[in-house]
């Protein structure tokens, strides 16, 4: 996952170069209040042979606050109105784009719907726990009624934490998702902390498997070079991932730390302080380590 996305390879073309692995997957985001349906970046990603998995957000990410506890602050976006059909034509639009094309995609609606730091999220903007649910049924339902059957589901949690949501409250029901995502990244953000992969991803697998078995995706995740610790991590990770066998996926975000606090892996691997980390990659690559990503 990029920045740039599908406008722009640049960074994909130097993360194959460097790991001498082309991903299967490529993720990128589209933002409600930006992005109608562009079938000629979609079909970019799947000319290159990869599935466009898609962050389909409900917001207006050009108008975010700078402000952490004000950035879910957007009432245009809560998730009553998806309920109450404010934004069904956009909806249909994209509903009827993705039934044109000859591929599958996957979506990745709403994501990280667990937290307080999107409009959608049940902890900010007005919003309730069961809300969630109906918004997800919703948008899906339009997308069933115009036949668009090509779409891979992914329904994206936030990693717990002390006081998070409960997961099954908020989850659609498995005839409403395909996969499970999930976003978590390595240490805390401004601290020296590492967990290894289990510890990071461990308590919420164990969670979600009450209530669900559908496959999983780390649909985010990264870390920082914080004392030379990344390879370390990378090759941590991959010899980790082949005990998860319902695990098929992993997309590394490669994120502007200076604007997300996030901790990338794909930025460090392409920059000058990283040749140890692409080379763990390369090592520990997805179909050397488990097969299947």
């Amino acid at each position: 996952m990029t920045n740039s996305g599908p406008y722009d390879f640049t960074q994909l073309d130097r993360f194959t170069r460097a790991v001498g692995h082309q991903p299967s997957v490529y993720e990128f985001a589209q933002g409600w209040a930006v992005n109608r349906f562009d079938r000629s970046a979609i079909d970019k990603v799947a000319e290159r042979g990869m599935l466009p998995l898609i962050s389909w957000e409900p917001w207006n990410y050009q108008r975010r606050s700078k402000i952490a506890s004000l950035a879910g602050d957007q009432p245009a976006y809560r998730l009553s109105h998806i309920i109450n059909g404010d934004y069904d034509g956009y909806i249909r639009s994209w509903a009827m784009g993705v039934k044109s094309l000859p591929y599958t995609i996957a979506v990745r609606f709403a994501h990280e719907m667990n937290g307080n730091w999107y409009p959608w999220c049940v902890f900010t903007n007005g919003n309730s726990v069961g809300e969630y649910v109906r918004a997800w049924r919703h948008v899906h339902d339009i997308f069933t009624r115009i036949g668009a059957r090509n779409v891979i589901w992914v329904w994206s949690p936030n990693i717990v934490w002390n006081n998070s949501a409960n997961l099954a409250e908020l989850y659609p029901g498995n005839s409403y998702v395909d996969w499970i995502g999930l976003s978590g990244y390595y240490g805390t953000p401004g601290t020296l902390r590492y967990k290894p992969f289990d510890a990071t991803f461990s308590q919420t697998i164990a969670q979600l498997r009450r209530f669900t078995n559908k496959p999983l995706v780390i649909t985010e995740t990264g870390a920082t070079n914080v004392n030379g610790l990344m390879a370390h991590w990378i090759t941590q990770m991959f010899q980790q991932l082949p005990a998860h066998k319902d695990i098929i996926g992993l997309s590394g975000s490669k994120r502007s730390a200076s604007s997300t606090g996030r901790w990338p892996i794909i930025r460090r691997l392409l920059s000058r302080s990283g040749p140890g980390s692409a080379a763990a990659f390369t090592g520990w690559n997805g179909d050397r380590a488990c097969g299947r990503c």
